[in-house]
């Protein structure tokens, strides 16, 4: 039995975001700026969409109100807080709901969290935010080779017990999961062989790191007996 399996690294998935903190007074004062670029493709950065949320924490990890909300209540302002340690994140989504998205296939969630800073009388802190696509995409597509072997190919893709996603010959499509849920994807393959009417199914692991799309090909190598299904998880760069 001949098992093909060949990688190639996706675009990394990118955005940036940054933030610039100028303290005044015995309070001082911050102002944010926050871009970021979400594209598989391009690199450029762009304005940060005013739906993104921005969370700010002080050293005893308690919500900081005025520095907390989402990106068009805080952009172009200078908000005066009192002078310590904070820390920023900046997310279009929390965790749950870039799970939940599409139906249950997911989406890109976007996050960046600066480092601790200190907001002080009558000095100046720059703070920069790097923001970036912190999970992974799976693209389940089914070659030619597999849908003229195979009837009611099915694949069943998941990382975690709790969340499995299906999808079909006629069902193609994409689907993203959390690294921190898991760094192995699981691929239970299913469907009949057309020539004996025999029922086929093979169990595929591969492992996947965040901000990466990974491009997984369904095939059949006809030249094996019995018929065995290869896997392509290409990762383009």
């Amino acid at each position: 039995m001949k098992r093909i399996i060949y990688v190639v690294l996706a675009v990394a998935l990118m955005a940036s975001c940054t933030a610039k903190i100028t303290p005044e007074g015995p309070k001082g004062s911050v102002s944010f700026s926050i871009s970021e670029d979400n594209s598989l493709l391009s690199k450029a950065v762009l304005p940060c969409p005013d739906d993104f949320i921005v969370g700010t924490i002080n050293s005893s990890t308690a919500s900081v109100a005025a520095l907390s909300g989402t990106y068009g209540t805080l952009k172009d302002k200078v908000i005066t807080i009192a002078t310590g340690d904070y820390i920023t994140s900046a997310y279009n989504k929390t965790k749950e709901e870039a799970l939940a998205g599409n139906a249950g296939r997911g989406e890109k969630r976007i996050f960046g969290e600066s480092e601790s800073y200190s907001v002080r009388e009558a000095q100046v802190t720059a703070v920069s935010i790097k923001c970036e696509v912190v999970n992974s995409s799976v693209n389940i597509i089914f070659r030619e080779s597999f849908t003229d072997a195979i009837d009611n190919g099915r694949v069943t893709v998941w990382n975690a017990e709790s969340r499995k996603i299906s999808f079909s010959t006629a069902n193609e499509g994409e689907a993203f999961f959390d690294p921190e849920d898991g760094q192995t994807v699981t691929l239970l393959i299913t469907g009949t062989r057309k020539s004996d009417n025999v029922p086929v199914s093979q169990i595929t692991n591969i492992s996947i790191c965040a901000r990466t799309a990974y491009s997984i090909n369904l095939g059949v190598n006809s030249s094996s007996a019995p018929i065995n299904i290869t896997v392509d998880d290409a990762m383009l760069d």
